[in-house]
């Protein structure tokens, strides 16, 4: 136990270390305020009365769902409301650079883009999950849709910026990449759902509380993900499905077995038409004869 910080008849809804400030965390609370902290005047305290916190942002009123830290520098970070705005602050001037409407109903959740830092995500309770480029936040660059509910959480994948994954009160967990945007369909594929939604792990049968990546690089698609029924579920989709290798080899397979199968097919048939003509007769002893012989 380090110590603790207090704020009081406040209740935090958020957490988020700086990736680029040791020490630095921000807290946020139902009123709309986002607290900064610097761990280094930690109390030990337990009736810390809050005062240590270094700067308090004032929000709109509406309780904050959401914070993140841009991965980028460590003064930039966001944050999305119950009210379904979404928020842009600078730590250098203490206030709040831009604020969108982003979705319709809650926004409830926000997160950096890890290595693309000028990119960020969120969603909300209109079952969206939205790209933004924060550099020119008034509109977002994508929206992805697919769930039936109101999104609540989502996580980027850590070696891919393409790569995000969604889950919520429809029980699923969504795994989008971004590159397969627009990308052409016939009937049967759109049955499916759009050309970016890569996977949907559909194991849990309570709503998605928890979407993590695994962190290195050789379990890169290893994925956790967590319900409201307490239920934890360690997850991989196949290879097929995101290494292009594999699924040239698997593709280069299939189609030698159906060249196989049309060959076997193709025989079959002329045999069943000699028959039909009298120039090929079939025997009990599975030997095939014909006119000629």
């Amino acid at each position: 136990y380090l110590g603790s910080y207090c704020l009081e008849d406040l209740s935090s809804t958020s957490l988020s270390w700086n990736p680029n400030r040791e020490g630095h965390l921000l807290s946020s609370c139902e009123q709309g305020e986002i607290y900064l902290w610097d761990i280094a005047t930690l109390s030990r305290s337990d009736d810390d009365n809050g005062s240590k916190h270094l700067t308090c942002f004032e929000g709109n009123g509406s309780s904050i769902t959401a914070i993140d830290w841009s991965k980028g520098n460590d003064y930039f970070f966001g944050s999305a409301g119950e009210n379904g705005s979404v928020c842009l602050w600078d730590k250098r001037t203490d206030k709040k650079v831009t604020e969108v409407v982003a979705h319709q109903g809650r926004a409830t959740g926000f997160q950096f883009n890890p290595i693309d830092t000028n990119i960020a995500a969120t969603c909300g309770s209109d079952a969206l999950v939205k790209i933004w480029d924060t550099r020119m936040p008034k509109d977002a660059t994508n929206e992805l849709k697919w769930h039936n509910n109101e999104v609540s959480r989502i996580a980027w994948a850590p070696f891919n910026k393409d790569v995000i994954a969604s889950g919520g009160l429809d029980r699923r967990v969504a795994v989008w990449d971004m590159r397969k945007i627009g990308t052409k369909q016939n009937a049967e594929e759109a049955l499916d759902g759009p050309p970016e939604l890569l996977f949907v792990h559909g194991g849990h049968t309570a709503p998605i509380v928890g979407i993590d990546w695994n962190p290195l690089k050789e379990h890169s698609w290893l994925n956790l993900s967590g319900a409201s029924d307490g239920r934890l579920q360690i997850w991989r989709m196949s290879g097929f499905l995101y290494d292009p290798q594999r699924r040239k080899h698997i593709k280069k397979l299939f189609k030698a077995c159906s060249s196989r199968k049309r060959k076997r097919a193709k025989t079959k048939n002329a045999v069943k038409q000699g028959i039909a003509e009298g120039t090929v007769e079939g025997n009990p002893g599975g030997q095939l004869k014909t006119s000629m012989d």
